[in-house]
């Protein structure tokens, strides 16, 4: 068999590709470049409506308009080139400004090559800058005489002078600095051939070098503001200061592009104070070659500029600045040819153009870096500095801009920012710092915790712990563990009549309620407001031997579903939703729903979709009928029919969700025959609910699901198990209630425990602190309603190991809730005009 794999040999003895550089000769031997994309390529650029960071995206239009000036050096070529690339950004969506201001920021002298003398006759040559520079110059005047004349390099004439190009510092990958060889010899130009190398060059960190070689300096303090630590300065500016030749040990020019990435944390200051936060001074004669400054609505970027400026220093100037407002910001001052501009915190980029590029020969021979000065006091910078980075050849904003916090973004911070360092010595272990935060403990009330609470401290009024605002949560960091101890009768509720169930809720800025549902119509059913610790009478409601109440909220509104399980006055059943009046403070009538001796509501939210599921019991003796699921058209602001679910004697609903399904699952308590029967568990397909699992069970009254850790679980009370034709005995109602657990695998809900319980009617689960705990409310056990509830707490391998037993009668429904004052659980008795609060204590 052949090999299909084949090679392509191409040769061209006049141009050559190299990644997206192109090099070619032309004429008198100058060897230029251009962008070099291949043939097939399309246009491959990020869409401007994808769904990645603004700023990302506003950066990519400039990055890219400098990848095509830098990779050409002829200017019609990167006119055209420029063109070009404008269009393919308007091919995918960009903005038309944001393209011409990308555009026209590296139009103009180019950024390779800023001499103006004709270059046609020089010949390119690729070095890097090195000690051994000065070997090279003399090797090359040594033997110029034999280059000159070697081949197709003959120069059909000389120029005035020679010069060298190279790259500055530590990396071979710098922008271009130029020098000019003192030599005898002439009529070269020698330049690095590629300019589209100058990314990812290593940022160099002016705080790290400013910190002496013990890591410890008196001078400085570090400070934790905000959720971030940052320098604060004092004493003699000379103290902190280093050679310029740390950073430039190998050529001591400056580079011509560059990017300063500042993060600082400024107080408010004098309308007319100016503060330094970096300059570069020479010893000598003490100009300032390069510096930052800023006032209160100001930021200005100095340099020193020989060649352009007779020798006067520069100074452009960005207004309405204002970084002065004890925030912590992160900007970006980036320099390419005439192109000075400035991004603060990842926004719109503002921009100054130069009238001649910044300077190609800034010499920081016997210089000095001053942080936070101008070598001397006035002007000494008061805030804090945590970043203070020079990156060489880039615009740092596309790598800057990715982070999630603008304002605290990092290119390269002192690792001593990072944790606080420490140092032993034969007094122990001591902070390698001077080290202070500007916390705050707050006491009482549980405060917010948001980016302005962030690093502060809160401890609470019951003495339970210090806990530290991350930002988004408070962490507990020295927390006394909450146990349950026992429970204890808050308060004995005298109701309108026996209660079948009860429903707790939370109406924001108004309180804590209880709603009833009591089986006589009048005067109805009642409904309670937490008011001064107690429940009161807040409202009543006129009902029929009402079941169950089911709070619910549709974005801002607020409503309340009924469940009737008789027919009213005029002979007609329905189910009523109710909804909050804001104003009044009062539950209205908003629809009225045809159900057959409802049981239970249940409400749910699927895809931002808002569904209620009716539990109908019977329609006369037939218990085999079908409930029903209704959705909410926002249209007409009414819920309608979605779907019928034929049920047997249905009595409860149950909605969960695990990971990205949603479940529904009911109780069946009689076919007609037997309490003997399938639940069944359905699962949201498409837009339905379909069969997922059944589940025998015996006058199934309610299920409830709760998660333990990333375990799931459904706990259903069975009632009695009863057969038509068979007597009820007393062991009919001493039945176990099961508790079943997800398997993930099996994708099948199993059984987890048995636990023995007397005509269980309700489940419900709760925590405290950091446990877990089930309570049941059982009704009868055959002979008598006296009958304990027990709470069961969560152990572990056990399982749930009975913790409490709590006197009740005819319990009915158990509900759990939380006010300001503690942990409360409160049930409701369907055999007495009475229902209970209960306080949970706590060691």
């Amino acid at each position: 068999m052949d090999n299909p794999v084949k090679f392509k040999i191409s040769y061209d003895d006049r141009a050559i590709q190299f990644m997206d550089l192109k090099i070619f000769k032309k004429e008198h031997n100058r060897l230029d470049t251009s962008l070099y994309c291949k043939p097939t390529e399309r246009n491959s650029l990020l869409h401007a409506t994808s769904n990645h960071p603004t700023t990302l995206l506003k950066a990519i239009p400039k990055a890219q308009m400098i990848r095509v000036a830098r990779n050409n050096s002829e200017p019609q070529m990167r006119r055209t080139q420029l063109s070009e690339m404008a269009n393919k950004f308007v091919q995918r969506g960009y903005n038309l400004r944001l393209i011409d201001l990308s555009k026209r920021m590296v139009e103009g002298p180019t950024t390779t090559d800023p001499d103006t003398e004709d270059n046609a006759q020089r010949l390119t040559f690729t070095t890097v800058c090195s000690p051994v520079m000065s070997k090279l110059d003399k090797s090359l005047d040594q033997h110029w005489h034999i280059i000159k004349t070697a081949g197709d390099f003959m120069l059909a004439k000389t120029s005035d002078d020679a010069r060298v190009r190279f790259a500055n510092h530590r990396s071979s990958e710098m922008p271009l600095k130029t020098r000019r060889v003192t030599s005898q010899w002439q009529g070269t130009f020698w330049r690095l051939a590629t300019q589209s190398m100058t990314f990812d060059l290593r940022p160099l960190d002016m705080l790290s070098e400013m910190l002496s070689p013990t890591g410890y300096l008196s001078r400085v303090r570090m400070v934790q503001s905000k959720g971030a630590r940052g320098f604060r300065f004092s004493g003699s500016p000379h103290d902190l200061s280093f050679p310029s030749s740390r950073l430039f040990h190998n050529c001591h020019l400056f580079p011509e592009e560059f990017s300063l990435v500042v993060t600082v944390k400024i107080p408010n200051i004098p309308a007319k104070k100016n503060e330094y936060l970096f300059t570069v001074i020479t010893e000598r004669s003490r100009h300032v070659l390069l510096g930052i400054r800023f006032s209160e609505k100001k930021l200005h970027f100095l340099f020193w500029s020989p060649e352009y400026t007779n020798g006067w220093q520069s100074k452009v100037t960005f207004r309405g600045v204002s970084l002065a407002d004890n925030q912590w910001h992160t900007f970006i001052i980036a320099v390419s040819g005439t192109s000075v501009s400035l991004t603060v915190d990842c926004n719109v980029p503002l921009e100054v153009v130069l009238e001649k590029p910044f300077p190609t020969r800034l010499n920081t021979t016997n210089s000095s870096i001053y942080i936070g000065s101008r070598r001397r006091q006035k002007g000494f910078f008061s805030g804090l500095l945590r970043q203070l980075v020079l990156l060489p050849g880039s615009d740092a904003t596309s790598r800057i801009c990715t982070n999630t916090k603008p304002r605290l973004a990092e290119l390269s911070i002192p690792e001593v920012l990072k944790e606080l360092p420490v140092k032993s010595d034969d007094h122990g272990v001591h902070l390698m710092y001077p080290f202070e935060a500007d916390m705050k403990v707050t006491l009482g009330p549980k405060p917010p915790c948001t980016d302005n609470e962030m690093s502060q401290f809160w401890m609470d009024t019951s003495l339970r712990g210090i806990f530290l605002c991350d930002g988004v949560k408070w962490i507990p960091v020295l927390e006394r563990k909450e146990q349950l101890d026992y429970v204890e009768i808050y308060q004995n509720l005298a109701t309108a009549s026996e209660t079948m169930g009860l429903e707790t809720f939370f109406i924001p800025n108004v309180g804590n309620f209880a709603v009833m549902a009591n089986r006589n119509s009048q005067p109805g059913s009642v409904l309670y407001r937490w008011t001064d610790g107690k429940f009161v009478v807040h409202q009543y409601f006129i009902t029929y031997q009402a079941q169950s109440w089911k709070h619910f909220t549709i974005g801002k509104r607020i409503f309340l579903a009924l469940a009737n399980f008789e027919k009213d006055v005029e002979g007609d059943e329905f189910s009523i939703i109710y909804k909050w009046n804001p104003k009044k403070q009062k539950f209205f009538l908003y629809q009225k729903i045809r159900s057959y001796s409802a049981r239970d509501w249940e409400a749910f939210h699927i895809d931002g979709e808002t569904f209620l599921a009716i539990a109908n019991h019977r329609e006369g003796n037939n218990h085999n009928i079908n409930s029903v699921i209704y959705k909410w058209n926002s249209s007409t602001e009414l819920f309608e029919v979605n779907q019928t679910i034929p049920t047997s004697g249905a009595y409860d609903w149950e909605f969960f969700s695990i990971g990205p399904y949603y479940f529904l699952v009911v109780a069946n308590t009689f076919n007609g025959t037997s309490t003997n029967i399938q639940s069944h568990i359905y699962i949201w397909l498409g837009s339905m609910f379909r069969l997922f699992q059944s589940i025998t069970t015996f006058g199934a009254s309610d299920w409830e699901f709760f998660r333990i850790q990333d375990r799931f679980f459904l706990a259903v009370a069975n009632s009695h198990n009863y057969n038509v034709g068979t007597q009820l005995l007393k062991e009919s109602y001493v039945i176990n209630s099961t508790i079943y657990e997800l398997n993930i695998t099996g994708q099948l809900f199993e059984k987890f425990q048995d636990i023995v319980t007397y005509s269980a009617v309700d489940w419900e689960f709760f925590t405290v602190a950091e446990d877990y705990f089930l309570v049941v409310a059982n009704s009868f056990d055959g002979s008598s309603f006296s009958v304990n509830s027990v709470i069961y707490r969560w152990q572990g391998y056990e399982g749930f190991v009975a913790a409490h037993y709590l006197p009740t009668y005819g319990c009915r429904d158990w509900e759990a809730f939380k006010t300001s004052t503690g942990s409360y659980i409160m049930y409701s008795s369907a055999k007495e005009p009475t229902s209970k609060v209960l306080k949970l204590r706590t060691l």
